[in-house]
């Protein structure tokens, strides 16, 4: 089965424009966050909903990448793919290591760092079309604003496991959150890809994935 992890808040929908023919797929939702909870607790609780007794092969975009290779610490996994995401804190880019040094985002209330995505999310996730940003859009709103900031924190803060799981790394080129030139090969490149690419590059992003899925 191949579990799907979605993108900071987001659902399943970010998924829909994917083909993949003949492939079970399932999709996890996420939980309620405890407070202050830490990510990797997190992620072992969300193990509950992967049935371990078939092959898991994990899919993780953004947020939902970071996520992937947690649960993977925890249990045996065919393969762990990530889409617009890191494997490691040097692949962030400085502004998001400043922001998590100096942890001022702790001081802006949830509902004001939404209102800020929504103001900015067309530059970082690259967004070319009318379609897609109304797309976009209406996912970060329908986001809950405390898991967002929640979220937030825990990838500004994340620190890999030390025996770090191998993992598939599809990216996009034209990355504005996660840049394509910090990442450490090897990475499955999408020419011009942006952060939203599993939306507006959903042919390419479905073939590499697909055959990564199929790839024994």
């Amino acid at each position: 089965m191949v579990y799907f992890i979605s993108g900071l808040g987001a659902d399943e929908r970010v998924f829909q424009f994917l083909e993949l023919p003949g492939i079970p797929v399932q999709h996890i939702k996420w939980l309620k966050p405890e407070k202050y909870e830490k990510l990797g607790y997190y992620a072992a609780r969300l193990i509950s909903l992967i049935d371990q007794r078939e092959e898991v092969i994990l899919v993780g975009l953004s947020f939902g990448g970071l996520v992937c290779q947690e649960i993977a610490r925890h249990i045996t996994v065919k393969k762990a793919i990530i889409i617009s995401s890191i494997k490691s804190r040097e692949e962030m880019d400085w502004k998001i290591r400043l922001a998590a040094f100096g942890k001022i985002y702790n001081l802006v209330p949830a509902e004001i760092l939404k209102k800020i995505a929504l103001l900015t999310a067309n530059f970082f996730f690259s967004i070319e079309n009318e379609k897609d940003a109304a797309f976009l859009k209406k996912i970060i709103e329908d986001t809950d604003s405390g898991f967002v900031k929640w979220a937030l924190n825990e990838i500004l803060q994340w620190q890999p496991p030390n025996e770090q799981p191998q993992v598939v790394h599809i990216h996009g080129t034209n990355d504005q959150i996660f840049p394509f030139r910090k990442l450490h090969p090897p990475v499955l490149k999408v020419e011009n890809g942006g952060h939203f690419m599993i939306a507006d590059k959903p042919k390419i992003v479905s073939k590499l994935l697909l055959d990564e899925i199929l790839r024994t």
